[in-house]
């Protein structure tokens, strides 16, 4: 069975939360499989998994039991070119999820999470540009406009879930076509947010044990060795620093860059309230 819905991101802006969330919806099924970048299938980003074709792609959703929503997250889906026309090409009517937060926070997340992963060694004054292609959220939702209307997409923003969950997750229902007066377990969970590995070592570890070894996380790695909650705390737990706050500077500058895609998206969607995007 081919999937009828799609979290398409954007990355580091909930898209995961929203998983789980959505996975305790009883008339909805999402793929499992833990795989090394968690349950993401990156089909129609990943040419290598493109390639394999849409029996491989129809694979993934084994287990489905009959319920009405059948969907995957994989976030990138949102600013890879490719992909609005590869998934036009097999699902012409699938209806598309996109989280948008704001940019520079979304920018500075996706930083400190590779920083914290061993993957990015420079300061983010020194890397931020490199971080910015994703928050131009016009110019990817352009690209799924030329193929799919807008009865087909529904974009949150994540400061509304945070605030209203509940009347968004049941906005997300009704969207999908189950039952909108489900109420999700636990849906206004504080999730963890990620913090800052203590030591370079340590990042350098999580790294080799996420890419090399294939295991999501370094966290998962102990498990597997059976070294219980002390060594967890220690390395990630309840102790571990938050990234420390953006260089003002820096974000006067990302807010300035940002301004012509934000207005774009405002022009397009003019329900969106994005007005905290200027602060």
């Amino acid at each position: 069975m081919l999937p009828n819905f799609l979290i398409c991101g954007a990355s580091k802006s909930g898209t995961t939360t929203l998983q789980e969330v959505l996975c305790t919806h009883p008339d909805i099924f999402m793929p499992k499989k833990k795989r090394a970048n968690g349950r993401e299938i990156h089909f129609f980003n990943n040419d290598k998994n493109f390639a394999k074709g849409i029996e491989w792609y129809e694979k993934q959703f084994e287990g489905w039991n009959g319920e009405k929503a059948i969907g995957e997250k994989t976030p990138s889906y949102l600013c890879t070119p490719c992909v609005p026309e590869r998934i036009h090409k097999f699902l012409p009517d699938v209806k598309l999820i996109f989280i948008l937060r704001h940019p520079v926070d979304r920018a500075y997340s996706e930083y400190w999470m590779k920083r914290r992963n061993g993957i990015e060694d420079r300061e983010f004054e020194d890397a931020y540009m490199d971080y910015v292609d994703e928050g131009k959220y016009s110019v990817h939702l352009m690209r799924y406009k030329k193929y799919f209307s807008d009865d087909q997409m529904l974009i949150i923003i994540l400061k509304e879930l945070k605030e209203r969950p509940l009347d968004v997750y049941r906005r997300i229902f009704r969207f999908l076509g189950v039952d909108e007066n489900f109420i999700p377990p636990n849906f206004d969970k504080k999730h963890y947010k990620g913090g800052v590995a203590r030591s370079r070592m340590l990042s350098k570890l999580h790294k080799f044990i996420r890419y090399e070894l294939e295991l999501p996380t370094l966290a998962e790695a102990i498990n597997l060795i059976n070294i219980k909650g002390q060594m967890v705390e220690f390395l990630f737990g309840k102790e571990a620093k938050s990234y420390p706050p953006m260089n003002p500077d820096i974000r006067r500058k990302l807010i300035e860059f940002y301004k012509p895609y934000n207005e774009e998206l405002k022009s397009m969607y003019p329900h969106l309230d994005i007005r905290h995007w200027g602060e």
